[in-house]
């Protein structure tokens, strides 16, 4: 079977929302996830930014932003395949970037910065929510700073495992699943019924047949693997730059203690050095936190210690 594109790649992703024939639907998922009225923003909601990819040097190729407004309301869009500190202060500096950009002689109260979050990932992991609703506050005694900053998390990861597990769907989960699913024949079992999701997955069909992102989507794969080639050759060295720094230290330390017991006691402070010394190099080579904590099995917080 012909590869299915995920539809969270940024062009596919952007395209689709950004359809006037799928205006509907992205007023849709707007309305069901925020406050916002859905006739209100289907007949004044405008997109600000329309290009279908915008590739920066020095950052991860393809990486798009959907910002749209209605009144004076600004809603910021975001499809997010992988997790990183780096991704979650970018959305943030992107977020204060808009509200610094409000006119002088705008009431403050009558601006709301929105930002929704499509996620691969579990962002929050202590609860079962496909819908995550986040705002600035008093963690103490939970009191709500300001409501005009609202972030939205939906989490895509345990929406497909319970379209899975055949668990009991919402309609605004059903219609958030062709961003969820991996291959093309469940999109096309759950749209059966629903002409929204239906236009939904025929417009997913031609941007899967449309070479210019068979293209794009060739290139963000071949960039992901020199990056995991990348990584897999620092951790290398990394490791075995500290094994051999930690092994010495160790085996001459055990030295002093006896030729047979000094070994043995020196290897094993060797090797708890040599840990430290590898999360220490990884660390300097700017190494992802979640990906230490992959290879380390120690958690971020210890990591971050070291």
């Amino acid at each position: 079977m012909k590869e299915f594109i995920p539809s969270t790649f940024d062009p596919i992703f952007k395209s689709i929302l950004t359809d006037y024939k799928l205006r509907d639907y992205l007023c849709y998922l707007i309305s069901e996830i925020t406050d916002l009225e859905y006739d209100e923003l289907y007949n004044n909601l405008v997109i600000e930014n329309n290009e279908l990819m915008v590739k920066h040097s020095k950052e991860k190729a393809y990486k798009t932003d959907l910002l749209v407004s209605i009144n004076k309301n600004k809603i910021n869009i975001e499809a997010n395949r992988e997790k990183s500190l780096g991704l979650i202060l970018k959305n943030n500096i992107y977020m204060h970037s808009i509200a610094s950009n409000i006119n002088r002689g705008d009431v403050y109260e009558e601006n709301s910065i929105y930002q929704i979050n499509f996620n691969e990932y579990n962002h929050f992991k202590k609860n079962n929510n496909v819908i995550d609703k986040v705002m600035p506050m008093n963690v103490e005694t939970g009191e709500i700073e300001e409501e005009t900053y609202q972030k939205y998390f939906i989490n895509l990861a345990r929406l497909r495992k319970k379209y899975y597990n055949e668990d009991e769907l919402t309609t605004l989960e059903k219609r958030c699943l062709p961003f969820a699913l991996t291959k093309i024949e469940d999109v096309k079992k759950i749209v059966k019924g629903d002409e929204m999701l239906e236009r939904v997955y025929d417009k997913m069909k031609e941007l899967n047949e449309n070479k210019s992102i068979l293209d794009m989507w060739d290139s963000e794969k071949e960039w992901e693997k020199a990056q995991a080639y990348t990584m897999k050759v620092e951790i290398e060295k990394a490791t075995e730059k500290a094994t051999d720094k930690a092994t010495k230290q160790g085996i001459k330390q055990g030295v002093k203690q006896g030729i047979k017991q000094g070994i043995k006691q020196g290897m094993e402070k060797g090797i708890l050095q040599r840990n430290k010394e590898i999360i220490k190099n990884m660390k300097k080579e700017n190494i992802d936190l979640n990906i230490i904590s992959k290879v380390t099995g120690l958690d971020i917080n210890e990591i971050e210690t070291l």
